[in-house]
């Protein structure tokens, strides 16, 4: 495959898992009527193309099933549509015909770090003092180059988590970001490693990585490693091509061309 910023094999899987949970979702659409708000479901009937819609307001008993249904198409939407500007930017065309000859082939066993695992982890785990906090949306993070990586990850429609805990053995440990990818059941990590002209803090942050390997998670296949100095961090155009290599890496044992 040709290669822009990130691998075609990312935008293919991700697009083919958004694009079949959307058409399973029922178009659900939230909307206002007499000052008051209400879910718009629209239905179209397979034989005659006939649309209808209802329009179901708070005092329903499924109000917020409805809700929920909802959000998460608008979430998905959302996140469909980054991944069709950052595929732009990339390579242009329509991924919708790229991808149609592809498909996705899971593995018959699952990986430890599954969906599963995403769901039990939990944001801002690490007590260790953070000495100069910088709020981003719902997370406190510890420096401005976390906050551009998060940046990044947001602009590519990412879910992620903030200094969530692992345990290796009986020993804790809390990689930067954890990145939900749903369409291969299982998630990445991203190291933001911004003391690298500190002997201190490399020497620390090898046996970290040494424990990462250790445990099946290998540099630029399973987490994203982003070096800087302090002070002198890397622009968000290297930011998102280092979580890109992590990304279709993973990509990559899963997108399949069509036979």
């Amino acid at each position: 495959m040709h290669y822009g910023c990130i691998g075609q094999e990312f935008y293919i899987g991700r697009y083919l898992y958004l694009s079949k949970e959307l058409e399973r979702l029922p178009n659900i659409t939230f909307g206002i009527k007499n000052n008051k708000p209400i879910v718009r479901i629209k239905r179209t009937d397979p034989q005659t193309s006939k649309t209808t819609v209802n329009r179901i307001g708070d005092k329903n008993p499924n109000w917020q099933k409805y809700c929920a249904i909802t959000k998460r198409r608008e979430h998905l939407q959302e996140q469909l549509g980054c991944l069709l500007r950052n595929w732009d930017e990339d390579y242009g065309g329509s991924l919708e015909n790229v991808a149609s000859g592809y498909m996705l082939v899971l593995p018959l066993v699952n990986s430890n770090y599954n969906c599963e695992f995403w769901n039990s982890l939990k944001s801002n785990s690490d007590t260790y003092e953070n000495k100069y906090p910088i709020r981003y949306k719902d997370f406190i993070m510890r420096s401005q180059f976390e906050v551009d990586v998060a940046t990044v990850l947001d602009s590519l429609g990412l879910d992620y988590k903030y200094e969530v805990k692992i345990l290796f053995g009986n020993k804790e440990y809390y990689p930067d970001m954890a990145v939900n990818l749903p369409e291969y059941d299982r998630c990445g990590f991203v190291e933001a490693m911004g003391g690298m002209d500190s002997l201190k803090y490399v020497s620390h942050n090898m046996e970290k990585l040494n424990k990462y390997i250790n445990y099946g998670l290998f540099p630029n296949r399973d987490i994203a490693i982003i070096p800087g100095e302090r002070g002198d961090y890397p622009d968000r155009l290297l930011i998102k091509r280092l979580v890109g290599n992590m990304l279709t890496s993973i990509a990559g044992m899963y997108v399949f061309k069509k036979s």
